[in-house]
């Protein structure tokens, strides 16, 4: 499977680029974790 058909199948499927799926899946959760006073430190630190 080639990346270009990779990447317009996901589209197609999830409604957004595995790109911007991935972002906002991290901004998310690192919005999560200020909810739960986390220190910001410790977000960036995330993969």
């Amino acid at each position: 499977m080639s990346l270009y058909y990779f990447c317009r199948q996901f589209k197609q499927s999830v409604g957004v680029f595995p790109h911007q799926y991935i972002t906002r899946q991290r901004i998310e959760k690192a919005q999560s974790l200020i909810y739960t006073r986390t220190r910001v430190f410790m977000i960036s630190l995330l993969p």
